[in-house]
Parts: structure tokens; sequence; C-alpha cells
């Protein structure tokens, strides 16, 4: 069966980057990560369209900060991402469900262990500046990703007219 390409990307890390950190003051208190809301809206513009998918695994804290953080950003309107295209799930599978619901055929995350709930569902697999000693435990994921150290190396993968 074909697949229409469909892009899931997590939240925390590719897009809002805390640095490692997981309390609600370092999310709220983050910044974007370099290029990521840019080249969303060119993976919009030139690939997925609106087959695009922000999975995030979080409380419900963190999904307030989140939120609220995405609101200050202005990132629906600057990406032209759609609300309800955003998921928030509670635990690590959840983001493989929510792949499998909606067909995901690429996916960027920065964890090994949540990429991991993905391998047999995911056919292209971009770690986004995963942590090594995390990636070491993940030795099939570290096998099948791409790893990716920003999104400039990331659109070049999945936009291939892009210029190295």
């Amino acid at each position: 069966m074909d697949r229409k390409e469909t892009l899931a990307v997590d939240i925390g890390g590719p897009i809002l980057d805390a640095k490692g950190g997981s309390t609600p003051e370092q999310y709220g208190d983050a910044l974007p990560t370099p290029g990521g809301f840019a080249g969303l809206r060119r993976l919009k513009d030139e690939r997925f369209g609106d087959r695009i998918h922000l999975i995030s695994q979080c409380n419900e804290t963190i999904q307030a900060v989140k939120t609220r953080w995405m609101a200050r950003y202005r990132f629906l309107d600057v990406t032209g991402m759609a609300i309800h295209r955003i998921h928030f799930v509670r635990e690590p599978v959840g983001k493989a469900e929510v792949c499998r619901l909606y067909g995901v055929t690429h996916f960027v995350e920065d964890r090994p262990l949540i990429m991991s709930h993905v391998l047999d569902d995911v056919p292209n697999l971009y770690l986004f500046r995963p942590d090594p000693v995390e990636l070491a435990k993940y030795p099939a994921v570290a096998a099948r990703a791409r790893i990716v150290d920003d999104w400039e190396a990331l659109l070049a993968l999945l936009l291939p007219s892009v210029s190295g």
C-alpha cells in the first residue's frame, strides 16, 4: 500500500530548544531552535503540505507551558501549521500511536528512546542532535536513523534541492 508522505516532528528539541531541560521553567524560558520555524514552513510549502504533525510527549503542566510558548512566538502564524495537527501524548508509545494513525513516513525526534517505539512503523527516521550516551543504549535506532545536527542538515535530506 502506498502512503502519501507524511512528516511528524517532535516539539521539544527540534522546535523548542530547552537545552536538555525538562522543567516548566526551562521549557517556558526556552528559545526556538535555530532554523526550526523557517524549516517547518519550507517543509510544508515545498514537500509535505498539510501532512505535517507535531507530537510532544509530556504531562499536562508541560503541555500548557508549551502551548503558551507557541502562542508567545506566534508559532502557528509563522510556520503555517494548523492547531489540529499538534498532538500531546502522555507516554513515549503515544508517539508511535500517532504515527500509525496518520501514516507517518518521516519522523524527526531528538530522543532515541522515543524513536525506538516507531522503528517498525516509520520508514524514514531522523535523530535531531541526540544525546550520544542515550543513543548508545539503542543500537537499532542508531543503525536506522539518520543523525542531523541542525535544521540545515535536516532540510538538506528532506529537500534535496537544498545545497549544502
